[in-house]
């Protein structure tokens, strides 16, 4: 399962959504659902200004957690 690194990226910075939204021009409500895991579909200029905000690769956004059987 694929799930978004948002939340643990803007802890290592000390960030909030609200800093990010400024950073990024990404609205917090869009940040908030990927932050909680609940955005399922993302444009891709999206990943790009959030990507480029936080000085990652898009590959650094979106992390891989085994699934449980």
């Amino acid at each position: 399962m694929l799930i978004w690194n948002l939340d643990q990226l803007l802890q290592e910075r000390n960030m909030s959504a609200a800093d990010l939204s400024q950073l990024s021009g990404v609205h917090t409500n869009v940040l908030s659902r990927i932050r909680t895991n609940k955005q399922r579909r993302v444009d891709l200029d999206v990943l790009e200004r959030i990507s480029d905000s936080l000085d990652v690769s898009i590959g650094k956004l979106i992390i891989k957690k085994e699934s449980m059987k």
